[in-house]
């Protein structure tokens, strides 16, 4: 799996000023969902495509409508009054991304590859620097299902 921290792509800009290295968690750990699917591809294009139909908005937040599009999956974004209604699947065509807070300020988010789930805790790859952690479910703050539909 891939980091934001990658020196081949954290330079690169989502929109003016703001780059992969900075705010890129969201887009990297998509890539790699879709990685495990669609087998390997360029960031970079995946990048370039993503400008071009605007997906970042000024400060490069992601437009979750453009990249389900463009990769050709859905999501589901649940929330944590939610949590316990989760059935961690290991099919194939399903990916998990978990939004967690941030290391300089919890109030925002980071998010990360879910790896494995087991007992109320989240084992994940961290996008940022390429290490394995776990995490309390109860202190995520959110959890996207990804399908990549037939």
């Amino acid at each position: 799996m891939d980091t934001q921290t990658n020196p081949d792509i954290k330079d690169l800009e989502l929109a003016k000023g703001v780059t992969v290295g900075d705010y890129g968690c969201l887009l990297v750990s998509i890539y790699n969902a879709a990685c495990e699917f669609k087998g390997s591809f360029s960031f970079n294009q995946l990048l370039e495509n993503l400008k071009s139909m605007k997906a970042f908005d000024s400060d490069g937040i992601l437009q979750w409508q453009a990249v389900e599009r463009l990769l050709q999956f859905t999501h589901l974004k649940i929330s944590p009054n939610f949590f316990r209604m989760i059935k961690f699947s290991d099919n194939p065509r399903i990916f998990w991304i978990a939004e967690i807070p941030h290391y300089s300020n919890p109030k925002l988010s980071h998010f990360v590859n879910i790896t494995a789930f087991s007992k109320g805790v989240v084992t994940f790859f961290d996008v940022y620097d390429g290490k394995t952690k776990k995490i309390s479910l109860d202190d995520c703050h959110s959890i996207r299902e990804l399908y990549f539909g037939d």
